[in-house]
């Protein structure tokens, strides 16, 4: 062990009582607080989006190509085939989304329709994944009632509202416009529930259906579809694989949409409170900083005398100056070593066993999300260090340039 070492560990002895140790422990306290807050917030932030990204870009597909105005495609085959062709696609489904309400017991709600075929579907989307009753299935059933009618799937919400499940009957309804009169006309349709789904987002749950592509053309009286919805096998290359898309078609009256520019708003609000969220704890971490530099400054004049014999015995400055750094560097280490320690064990408990959970309605999830990316803690573990070795700059300077003669004059 160097000398240098040896002295700043033996500077930074917690067994001595005293100001200056109590001071010290303040200053590891306060390095381990931000590392470890600030390792789990950003884990979370970081958890949120992800969950968030995974469930919206399992629930709809990847991107959509349709027309302006959302006119009705009536050769959408060959649009789809066209859709399949690009190298970046995996799978496709052609879809008709429409508002309409569903009525129970002489209950009405507004719901998000969308037309899918069943079997493409589930190659585009993960929603088949997600059922907690019944099946994905947008064929024919038969109801509690013993009728033949076609299939529908709810969202979770809706089943809890209206209390039913697979096998009961709810009527569906659309409004389509009359073009004689000038007047919407109502168009209805009986389904039976096939399945019941959750994907844990409060606003699909309680909004979406699915129902076939079949009772869509005829629920919302149209001879084709709106949209090719795709997969693309790279999630963050579906704008631009739609994009070319559109391109490749010529462009108007075409256009594109993906999950990105659907959603921006939301990922980028979550970026800019990832972003502040960092900037305020990292503020912990600064005070902490403060700390060590009063710590070492205070050490300096408690040790005056010890410096001035160390400097008359042939210590150089660059020595004593490596003393006080490894002092504050120690304090950094410890802290950071610590509160990283600790971040990381929090995250995995509520990474594996979801200890902490969120209420489903105020919340787009309904648990507190984690995920530890290891280039964000090693950025938290460096930077907590950095600035501990900052801090501690001016003080080891300081204790650098004592004189033998003027640090033992008074002693």
């Amino acid at each position: 062990m160097k000398f240098e070492t040896f002295i700043a560990s033996r500077y930074l002895n917690f067994r001595k009582r005293g100001f200056i140790s109590l001071i010290t422990l303040i200053s590891i306290l306060g390095v381990f607080l931000g590392t470890c807050v600030l390792t789990v917030a950003l884990s979370i932030a970081n958890g949120m989006e992800n969950e968030v990204r995974d469930r919206i870009t399992g629930t709809f597909a990847n991107a959509r190509v349709q027309k302006v105005g959302s006119a009705v495609i009536k050769d959408y085959e060959e649009l789809a085939k066209i859709v399949s062709a690009h190298p970046d696609v995996a799978a496709i489904s052609p879809t008709i989304m429409g508002k309409g309400t569903i009525e129970y017991a002489n209950i009405q709600e507004g719901v998000q329709i969308m037309s899918v075929n069943d079997s493409l579907e589930k190659l585009t989307t993960d929603l088949h994944k997600r059922m907690i009753s019944g099946e994905f299935s947008l064929d024919t059933g038969i109801s509690n009632k013993k009728r033949e009618l076609p299939e529908i799937i709810i969202g979770s919400g809706i089943a809890n509202k209206f209390a039913i499940g697979v096998g009961h009957e709810l009527v569906l309804m659309s409004l389509i416009n009359d073009y004689e009169s000038g007047d919407p006309t109502p168009v209805w349709e009986r389904f039976v529930i096939s399945g019941v789904f959750s994907t844990g987002m409060y606003e699909y749950d309680q909004n979406l259906v699915f129902i076939s592509l079949e009772a869509g053309k005829k629920l919302f009286e149209i001879d084709g579809v709106e949209m090719i919805s795709f997969r693309s096998k790279n999630i963050y290359r579906a704008g631009i694989a739609a994009s070319e898309i559109v391109e490749s078609l010529g462009g108007y009256p075409y256009k594109y949409s993906d999950w990105e520019s659907q959603n921006h708003s939301l990922f980028q609000w979550m970026r800019l409170e990832k972003l502040i969220v960092s900037i305020i704890i990292m503020i912990i971490v600064l005070v902490a900083a403060f700390n060590i530099t009063s710590t070492l400054v205070m050490m300096i004049m408690e040790k005056r005398k010890e410096i001035g014999i160390l400097r008359s015995m042939g210590a150089r400055r660059l020595s004593i100056m490596r003393v006080f750094l490894l002092s504050g560097g120690l304090i950094g280490i410890i802290g950071s070593v610590s509160g990283t320690v600790l971040g990381c064990v929090i995250c995995f408990i509520q990474q594996k066993y979801r200890v902490i959970t969120l209420p489903e309605d105020v919340y787009i999830i309904n648990f507190v999300p984690i995920l530890m990316e290891f280039f964000d803690i090693a950025i938290i573990f460096v930077a907590a260090n950095l600035i501990c070795l900052f801090a501690a700059f001016y003080p080891a300077w300081r204790a650098s340039n004592l004189l033998p003669a003027e640090a033992i004059r008074f002693e």
